[in-house]
This record gives structure tokens, C-alpha cells and sequence, in this order.
């Protein structure tokens, strides 16, 4: 990681604080209380009733995790992806869904207050092909500016993931399984749980629904630690928002998260077999 980059995400995780803590929960709470009867974070179907101010230790627990690491990673290190690095990510995805169980499990009935007996699940066959076709469009179209090769160009550096470098580039069988079973599984349970089962009721229940989109989205987007990787994750994260808050189940992010790493993986995994001189004429 380039110092520029490590300095750009920290501005990022900055403006999160600021935005969420300084501003907006001082904010909304003064808008209350002269207009009680408004109740914003009651619209749309993901509840908040459950949660208060307990919520907003979570939501700082999570705040420094995620800057710890962060501030742990060096300016200007390279960092190579290995089978126990993965390991590490996914202990710590799996303790950050306890930690959300545990800030719940005592408070409200998981299964209602996630929406996990969600009847209208066939639902996710469209979802999932949309949102999917929606991102790659997206993605695209930033390709088709220049937006990759100006960050590689800011940042003097490949501006992929290592995550998706590592599916065209790695050749360790056990790295890959483990990097597949984290994207594919791993990621879309342990980050919806987080991001879109507690860290955006948690905002929308002491704000409204679309500051927590637009709070929830950029965390996300800038917790992968990757520059170039926030506008289209922050899209990504506005899109899985909404389609929580259209069904009112955590399955759909789910589901939609699931659909959208597997096709990654799986043009990644094409990659590997594609020429260098077809991939230079795709991309002119």
C-alpha cells in the first residue's frame, strides 16, 4: 500500500467518525426532539425499535477494529496474500457475527429482527442477477473513463485487491480453496450480518434511512483497505442497503453478496487462461 493511499483511507475513516458522531447523531437528535412525531428510523421494513444507546459502543467497537487494522498495515508495504493471512481474515469475520450475536442475542429474537423466515425468497433470483448486471455496468463504465488506470497511476501500483489479484495470479491449491470458501461464504455472511444486519439499523435507528445507506456504504466500502475499491464498493454496499430494506430480510444482502463474489471469482478464475495481448485489446 502506497503512503498516499494508507493517507487517503485514513481521511476516509475520518470523515465516517466526524459524519456519524459529530454531526449527524447531535444533529438528528436536536431535529427530535422539536419534531418527535416525525420517527425516521420507524419507515421501511428494517427494524430499530430493538435497538439504542448501547448500539453506538458497537457501532465504536467495530469503528476500531477496523482502524486498528488499518493503522497496523505500513505505508508503502506490499503485502502478499498467503493461506494463513486468510485464515486470520476469516477468524475475524467470524468474531465480528459473535460480536454482533452477542450485542443482539439478549435484546430482540434474531430470527424476526433479521428476517430470516423470509416467504418471498425466490425473490433473490432476480435480485441477484440485477444487482450483479448493475455493478458490472457500473464497473465497466468506470473502466471505460480511465478511473482504474488513473488510481494505478495516483497510487503507482496495481489498484485490484489483493483478494482478486490473488485469483489470477496465485498458484497454491490451499490458497485458493480458502480464498474462494472466504469470498463466496465467509464474506457475504459474516459482512451482511455486520454492516447491513447491525451497523445500519443501529445508524438509522438515532438518524433515518438514507444517512445510514450513505454512512453504512462508505464503512464498508473503506474497511476493505483498498483506494481504488471504495466508489464501487460503496455503490455495491447502497445496492445490497436497499434491497435489505425492500424485503426486510438479511438473506437478500445475502444472497445478493453470494451472487456478486461468485461471478468475480469466476471471471478471476478465467483470467488465468486469457492472454495478455487479449486482455490489452478488451480494454482499448
Amino acid at each position: 500500500m502506497s503512503e498516499i493511499e494508507h493517507a487517503i483511507l485514513g481521511d476516509l475513516f475520518l470523515v465516517c467518525a466526524v459524519s456519524l458522531f459529530i454531526l449527524a447523531i447531535p444533529a438528528y437528535a436536536i431535529i427530535r426532539r422539536k419534531r418527535p412525531a416525525e420517527g425516521w428510523h420507524r419507515r421501511g421494513r428494517v427494524p430499530t425499535t430493538a435497538l439504542g444507546a448501547v448500539d453506538l459502543l458497537g457501532i465504536g467497537i467495530f469503528f476500531g477494529f477496523y482502524s486498528f487494522f488499518w493503522m497496523a498495515i505500513p505505508a508503502a508495504e506490499e503485502r502478499e496474500l498467503t493461506a494463513f493471512g486468510i485464515l486470520d481474515s476469516i477468524f475475524f469475520h467470524g468474531l465480528c457475527g459473535g460480536i454482533v450475536i452477542g450485542m443482539l442475542v439478549w435484546r430482540t429474537r434474531l430470527v424476526e429482527f433479521l428476517g430470516l423466515r423470509w416467504r418471498n425468497w425466490p425473490l433473490v433470483f432476480a435480485m441477484v442477477p440485477c444487482v450483479v448486471v448493475v455493478m458490472w455496468i457500473f464497473n465497466g463504465s468506470l473502466m471505460w473513463a480511465g478511473y482504474f488506470e488513473a488510481m494505478q497511476h495516483l497510487f503507482g501500483e496495481n489498484p485490484m485487491q489483493e483478494s482478486v489479484r490473488a485469483l489470477q495470479d496465485n498458484d497454491d491449491p490451499l490458497t485458493l480453496v480458502l480464498l474462494v470458501a472466504a469470498a463466496c461464504i465467509v464474506a457475504p455472511l459474516a459482512e451482511e450480518l455486520v454492516f447491513r444486519g447491525y451497523i445500519y439499523p443501529s445508524v438509522k435507528r438515532f438518524t433515518d434511512p438514507v444517512f445510514a445507506t450513505l454512512f453504512t456504504s462508505l464503512f464498508f466500502a473503506v474497511v476493505h483497505l483498498n483506494a481504488a475499491s471504495v466508489l464501487p464498493l460503496f455503490v455495491l454496499a447502497i445496492l445490497l442497503t436497499v434491497v435489505y430494506e425492500m424485503s426486510g430480510s438479511l438473506w437478500a444482502p445475502i444472497a445478493v453478496h453470494f451472487g456478486f463474489n461468485a461471478v468475480t471469482v469466476v471471471v478471476n478464475f478465467v483470467m488465468r487462461f486469457v492472454s495478455p495481448e487479449t486482455l490489452k485489446a478488451l480494454e482499448s
